[in-house]
């Protein structure tokens, strides 16, 4: 299931549904989509997620790879 399907599947429903997509990997073509943590309700804390971009992609020097 792709981003796309996953979000129509649960359209209209509780922000609770959103929690089923907690720690899924969303392929964006180069890029990787993957929520965190859903929100929960209205006046709960946001939601959070992370886009996982490929380092080679990013084109930054050596230096700054280096862990």
């Amino acid at each position: 299931m792709d981003l796309r399907e996953a979000l129509l599947s649960i359209d209209g429903r509780s922000y609770r549904e959103y929690r089923r997509l907690e720690g899924k990997v969303f392929s964006l073509g180069a890029f990787d989509f993957v929520l965190e943590h859903a929100q929960g309700d209205p006046f709960a804390a946001p939601s959070r997620v992370r886009i996982d971009v490929p380092a080679a992609w990013l084109a930054l020097p050596d230096l700054a790879l280096r862990g």
